[in-house]
This record gives C-alpha cells, sequence and structure tokens, in this order.
C-alpha cells in the first residue's frame, strides 16, 4: 500500500516588521495550497516578522518585534491551519517566557497542536 503526502512549499518576498502584510500573503498562499490539494504548506523561515532586516535591530527593535509563540501572530497562522485543515509552517521572531530570542518555526497543525524548531547557530548563541 503506498500513501502519498502533498506538501506545498512557498517562497515569497516579505516587508521587513509589516507582520499584518507577510501574514496576509501566508493565508494567500495556504490558501492557494490547500486548493491545490496540499496537506502541509511550508513557508519561509521568519516569514510572518522579515528576516534580513534583523540584524540591523537594536535591542528594543528586536522585543518590540518578537512574540511567543500563543502571540498573535503564530495563533491566526494555527487558526487557519484549523479552517483550512491543513498544517502550516511559518517562521518568526520569537520571545519566550525567560525574554530570550529565537528564529523560530512553527509547524501550525490542523487539529490545533504544533511543534515549534529553535534555530541555533555555534557560533552566534554562548553553550
Amino acid at each position: 500500500m503506498s500513501r502519498s503526502l502533498r506538501v506545498a512549499t512557498v517562497q515569497f518576498q516579505h516587508r521587513a516588521a509589516d507582520k499584518q502584510y507577510n501574514l496576509g500573503r501566508i493565508e494567500h498562499f495556504a490558501r492557494t495550497a490547500a486548493a491545490a490539494g496540499a496537506q502541509i504548506a511550508c513557508l519561509p523561515e521568519m516569514c510572518i516578522s522579515g528576516y534580513w532586516h534583523v540584524p540591523g535591530l537594536d535591542r528594543e527593535d528586536l522585543y518590540a518585534l518578537a512574540e511567543p509563540v500563543d502571540g498573535p501572530s503564530v495563533s491566526r497562522v494555527a487558526e487557519l491551519a484549523h479552517d483550512l485543515g491543513i498544517a502550516i509552517g511559518v517562521g518568526w521572531l520569537e520571545r519566550d517566557a525567560d525574554d530570550v530570542l529565537y528564529n523560530a518555526y512553527r509547524l501550525c497543525m490542523p487539529d490545533g497542536s504544533g511543534h515549534t524548531h529553535r534555530k541555533l547557530h555555534a557560533f552566534e548563541h554562548p553553550l
């Protein structure tokens, strides 16, 4: 018995720190993926917050941009995953309960659960 899994991978030009625009693009591509029969839509690293401008931000701006995993942006994606009945993977700048920042990626499952990966670079973080 053979089983298949249809996955949509998406690349788009985010807008730096414009979460509402980026979430709109995420929704557009997730809906397109679901309509095409995809079971998972994988969107880019830090696609919610934007990526390339982040190294130039100061501490205050980083914390203003960051959100917890249960913040409004990831929650919006989780709701969309539920509504569409597909898994949606998105990246954002995460701020955890201890105020530590992470380049994080969340796979939001249609049943409301999710899985988060925090990216660490060997020479950028203390051991």
